[in-house]
């Protein structure tokens, strides 16, 4: 992510250039995706009998360390996601409905589709750190990392390195 920063010869910090500069959001979306893709070639690779081993990596423990790799890198990804002050609609009518009363958000989310803890945990942080954009995409980014934490541990040991 830095080096399009630095390669694109941005002046402004990143979040600034995220949001203003579209050049600049499609490099950042490429480079997610260029990794997003590298991941499982490299693994390919490593169960196809990738020869060079640098170090002394059994097949095991360098799908292990890709595993982490790729976790961090989309965990980060999601981070950087929490300085961005632009929203969809559907993360409009989250909003809304944090800024109303409890009440008045129980009975909304009755006829919701979504489940209603998350719109709870929208409402507390909304609570401890105000009406600002890093408070909502926050929100979006704790359940994410939770889901990634739950891959990194139980589904892993249950199920294997490729199923998490």
């Amino acid at each position: 992510m830095m080096i399009t920063y630095f390669v694109g010869g941005n002046s402004q910090n990143f979040s600034e250039s995220l949001n203003n500069s579209v050049g600049f959001t499609v490099q950042y979306m490429a480079l997610a995706s260029v990794l997003a893709l590298l991941e499982p070639i490299i693994f390919s690779m490593v169960n196809l009998g990738f020869k060079y081993k640098p170090f002394s990596f059994n097949m095991h423990s360098i799908a292990i360390i890709l595993f982490y790799f790729t976790t961090l890198t989309f965990g980060l990804i999601g981070f950087m996601r929490c300085f961005d002050n632009a929203f969809w609609g559907d993360e409009g009518y989250t909003i809304r409905l944090a800024k109303m009363s409890l009440k008045d958000m129980i009975y909304a989310t009755a006829g919701d589709v979504h489940p209603p803890l998350y719109y709870f945990l929208v409402k507390g942080l909304y609570c401890l750190f105000g009406n600002n954009g890093f408070t909502y995409q926050l929100s979006a980014w704790l359940p994410y990392c939770a889901i990634l934490l739950l891959a990194c541990s139980v589904i892993r040991k249950e199920f294997g390195v490729i199923t998490a």
